[in-house]
């Protein structure tokens, strides 16, 4: 077999950021762009995005929710709704390249026009004919002679038979095939598998089937079919060449996909009684396990269908990844692979016999076959392949971007007159608010979790929120870290962020990146010192009048008081989340520079806030009315359990979970931790969270009773407690610890998980909820009264979590604002 290393990895391109579009989210358009943004960020800083049209579901497809690479859902509406995201879209996104995935008008027309307002060169992936799907495939030269109704929805045949004619605006055209190469041109870019995860050398067949729960019979032959099996896909004709087959070798069909209705479902399993196994819909992270259990793969097309005229299947190339036979019609995108031995071409005469013939065949015959499969996986169709491809792309497209033709700025302009809607006013409250760290969204810190609750007011208009200046340089640091650190998950958000992804109707997000040493090739960025001017015009681009506006601060942000001594707020309002002159590593200088900073910013407050008594005690000095508003509570539901790899494996734990959720710096505990593991081997200790500010801690992994998880976004890390059987904070007693109001205690509390603590202050409310211990051997005997069931009030930990929710700190925060706000009448009426 060819090792995943026989080709040497891509080397490392220009400094460049791209945004990936599929045109739904919702269902399998996803899974090509899924690959082509995995593939692009071996090289580059990689965002994956689209719409979410309520056709195709209101979550993003099953197979990738969970997936490890982070996807953005960007509300699909009709027009001239559609139009309006657009516009917005197109004056955030500055990404360097942006790839549209299929030639369908969503992703098409948001790349036109985000190359429209900075000319970034624009790339379109077809790897589907698209008027295949449709009974009119005549091209549509003029949108106008179509009725209105016609063109309510960009993702319909309309607007895919105009789709074509905007092919000619993009700078490069990729294509998933030859036979579309030879209809569109374009650069072939076939669909791949990352062959370090496509290892069938990891995985053995009886563990496979064990996890999908099929017979463990040593003689039963499986042959399989992954994907949405549809009528036209020749399920039913493998169903009946399987069922011919049992009757003289015990063999099963197993389809791993959700039937696309009810009807088709029902008629499966009428037909396939004890031959067929229908599993549902299943991750994408766990398909080459699924496939480890198989034994044949068969992938049947209509011969004359125009869809598989030009279609070559990701399950194709999946099977020769895992080194599975595979049986498929001879399709002209198939030939190649035919004529090169790699693939048994099939009729439904000969079908049952040659499924006969593989699941019998001689080892050694079968092992030449699927060996020259995987060799031609390896050195066509894995990500390695492919990525120098791809590289080569987007470099040629960065040298010299072309200007957006006459055609292209014409339909542009028709569809801004067509869809032009007259903007609307709402009254109310407008929130402009500075957090101090790069984080914003990735934990539920309080400063989300305020954000979040204020956002569901009525009184609230809108919230900007503008994170510290990052240089730029950073978005690349991190592609080799280890994966237990957030690096990754913070560059790639503030992309999502800058470019306005991840905005609500009533929340934006603001991100400014300065390029710090003058030297990157992409992006424009300017100096860190037009950090105001930026909050300036994004400020005004948003509608909020900065004199009539809540400035609410988060210190230590050193830019805040230029800030406020510019725009001059109607309030201001400073939330001091810990004391951070107590952080460890902080020189004495930079010590006085916060101390003046808190002095200045303080003193200059209408409101002041802190999150626990020792903070308040020490700023008592720079304010003295400041306000107590500990953290909250979250009352929201816990999402369901996570579909992915990482999370079964946690899952699959056997035995007690002491459980540790928040970024693993220098304050926690570790000896504790290691104490927990060798004195506690029938338990786990599992760490869910960031490794690195900290990563001395990382030494705990050679216990095989710790399990680093990595980072959990908020709200899914709530899942992942609720399966604790007791909770920690391990903090070390430090100046730190003790300036500090531990959030993640909330959290434990919420979820009703028993909780053993360290002698650390701050507790609060919950404090005769928690099992505190003072030294380790106190910790030890906590955890064994937790294990043996100890005695927590639930019914009244219950009543204090309601009494200390998140709803109830914003109650308290805005009657604070409101009545400031009465003393200060509003500027202009």
């Amino acid at each position: 077999m060819v090792g995943a290393d026989a080709l040497a990895s891509p080397v490392r391109a220009s400094k460049a950021t791209v945004l990936v579009l599929a045109w739904d989210v919702g269902h399998n358009p996803l899974g090509r762009a899924y690959l082509l943004a995995e593939a692009l960020s071996r090289s580059y800083r990689v965002v994956l995005a689209g719409f979410q049209f309520p056709r195709y579901g209101t979550s993003v497809w099953k197979p990738l929710r969970d997936a490890s690479v982070r996807i953005v859902a960007i509300p699909g509406r009709p027009f001239p709704e559609f139009q309006g995201t657009l516009e917005s879209l197109a004056g955030r996104v500055d990404a360097d390249v942006i790839v549209a995935c299929k030639a369908r008008l969503p992703a098409i027309q948001a790349g036109l026009m985000m190359k429209a307002v900075r000319n970034r060169p624009l790339v379109v992936d077809i790897d589907d004919y698209e008027l295949g799907f449709f009974n009119n495939r005549n091209p549509l030269d003029d949108p106008s002679s179509e009725t209105p109704e016609d063109l309510e929805h960009p993702f319909e045949e309309a607007w895919t038979r105009y789709a074509e004619n905007l092919l000619p605006a993009a700078d490069r055209l990729l294509v998933s095939n030859t036979e579309l190469q030879g209809k569109f041109g374009g650069v072939l870019v076939p669909h791949a598998r990352d062959e370090s995860e496509f290892r069938p050398d990891r995985l053995d067949k009886h563990s496979a089937r064990r996890e999908l729960g099929l017979p463990l019979d040593v003689d039963e032959r499986v042959v399989m079919f992954i994907g949405t099996p549809r009528p036209h896909k020749g399920v039913l004709e493998v169903l009946e060449a399987v069922k011919q087959v049992r009757q003289t070798l015990n063999c099963r069909f197993v389809i791993v996909g959700k039937p696309p209705d009810v009807a088709f479902e029902t008629l499966l399993r009428d037909r396939g009684g004890k031959a067929l196994r229908l599993i549902s819909d299943q991750p994408f992270d766990r398909l080459p396990d699924i496939l480890a259990a198989a034994d044949l793969v068969c992938v049947l097309q209509q011969a004359d269908s125009e869809v598989a005229k030009y279609q070559l299947p990701a399950k194709v190339v999946d099977a020769m990844a895992m080194q599975i036979p595979v049986l498929a019609t001879d399709v002209p995108p198939l030939r190649s692979l035919i004529d090169d031995g790699v693939i048994d071409p099939v009729t439904p005469k000969n079908l049952a016999d040659r499924i006969e013939w593989w699941l019998t065949a001689p080892d050694e015959e079968r092992f030449r076959h699927v060996q020259r499969a995987r060799t031609t996986f390896i050195e066509n169709y894995s990500y390695q392949a492919i990525s120098r491809t791809l590289v080569e792309v987007v470099e040629g497209s960065l040298e010299a971007p072309a200007p957006l033709p006459h055609p292209a700025r014409v339909f542009l302009d028709g569809q801004a007159r067509r869809h032009s809607r007259p903007a609307s006013h709402q009254d109310g409250l407008d929130l402009v608010m500075f957090w101090r760290q790069d984080d914003a969204g990735l934990y539920g810190r309080r400063f989300d979790m305020l954000v979040d609750r204020l956002a569901r007011r009525p009184e609230i208009r809108r919230i900007a929120i503008f994170d510290p200046p990052y240089a730029a340089h950073r978005l690349w640091e991190s592609r080799d870290e280890s994966p237990t650190t957030h690096m990754g998950e913070i560059q790639n958000a503030k992309l999502v962020r800058r470019w306005g992804l991840a905005d609500t109707d009533k929340i934006s997000h603001h991100v400014f990146l300065f390029d710090k040493f003058g030297n990157l090739p992409h992006g424009d960025y300017p100096d860190e010192a037009a950090f105001p001017e930026f909050v300036a015009e994004e400020l005004v681009r948003t509608g909020i009048d900065t004199g009539e506006s809540v400035f609410w601060y988060y210190p230590v942000f050193d830019e805040l008081e230029a800030l406020d001594e510019r725009f001059q707020p109607r309030l201001r309002l400073v939330d001091v989340v810990d004391d951070q002159r107590a952080w460890p590593g902080r020189t004495s200088g930079r010590r006085d520079s916060m101390d003046r900073h808190y002095r200045t910013l303080l003193g200059a407050a209408d409101i002041v806030l802190a999150n626990c008594d020792t903070v308040r005690d020490s700023l008592a000095e720079y304010a003295p009315d400041i306000e107590v508003v500990p953290n909250g509570c979250d009352l929201d539901p816990v999402p369901v359990d996570p579909d992915n790899r990482r999370f079964a494996r946690f899952a699959a734990l056997e035995g007690p979970i002491l459980g540790l959720a928040g970024n693993l710096e220098p304050k926690t505990d570790a000896a504790l931790l290691e104490r927990l593991a060798r004195e506690r081997p029938d338990c786990h200790v599992v760490l869910v969270g960031s490794t690195h500010s900290n990563p001395d801690i990382l030494r705990l992994d050679q216990y095989d009773n710790v399990f680093f998880a990595g980072v959990v976004r908020y709200p899914e890390v709530k899942a992942w407690i609720r399966r604790f059987d007791v909770a920690l904070l391990p903090h070390l007693d430090t100046e730190q610890t003790r300036a500090m109001h531990p959030l993640k205690l909330l959290v434990y509390a919420s979820l009703g998980v028993p909780t053993i603590a360290t002698g650390v202050n701050n507790l609060g409310v919950l404090e005769p909820f928690i099992d505190v211990a003072d030294h380790h051997d106190a910790f030890m005997e906590a955890l064994d009264r937790a294990m043996a069931g100890g005695g927590t009030d639930r019914e009244a930990l219950a009543r204090t979590v309601e009494a200390n929710s998140w709803e109830r700190r914003v109650d308290e925060i805005m009657q604070f604002v409101e009545a400031k706000l009465a003393q200060r009448p509003r500027r202009t009426q």
